[in-house]
């Protein structure tokens, strides 16, 4: 309505360089949504790939875009990003059985005490911090000291 009206007021030859430049034949609008930060509709130009397009819309920490082919142009007009439910870290170190562990996303480091059984010469400290853990985030566990 408003571009209608400024059309209206300029010259022909002015209002039609105007609606020339304007006007987006190699464009594609693509909605986004799920686990980001700024769902919406995007505009984008044709072929863009999943990584620009998700890049616009910034995927929260815990988003789950390993299903995507992110070097692939965004096919359709829709992306929808799941949430992860669980996360895979890896435990070594001074413990009775290294291995992988599959807990609940937003788990804490120090919420590892209770799921892990350190050797005699394991050092407990490891586990004082409350930081949140990430998806395939490795957790060395030292001797004490």
């Amino acid at each position: 309505m408003v571009a209608m009206a400024l059309i209206s007021k300029l010259s022909s030859a002015k209002a039609q360089e105007i609606i020339v430049l304007n006007h987006k034949e190699d464009s594609v609008k693509i909605e986004i949504s799920g686990e980001v930060h700024k769902p919406g509709i995007y505009e984008f130009e044709a072929g863009v790939t999943y990584a620009e397009a998700l890049k616009r819309a910034r995927p929260k920490r815990f988003a789950d875009v390993s299903n995507l082919r992110l070097e692939d142009a965004v096919q359709g007009a829709r992306i929808i990003v799941p949430g992860l439910e669980a996360i895979r870290i890896r435990v070594s170190g001074e413990v009775k059985q290294s291995g992988e562990l599959i807990v609940p996303v937003g788990t804490r480091v120090c919420d590892l005490k209770s799921k892990i059984e350190l050797t005699a010469e394991g050092d407990p400290k490891v586990f004082s911090r409350r930081k949140i853990l990430a998806d395939g985030e490795k957790i060395q566990v030292p001797k004490r000291k």
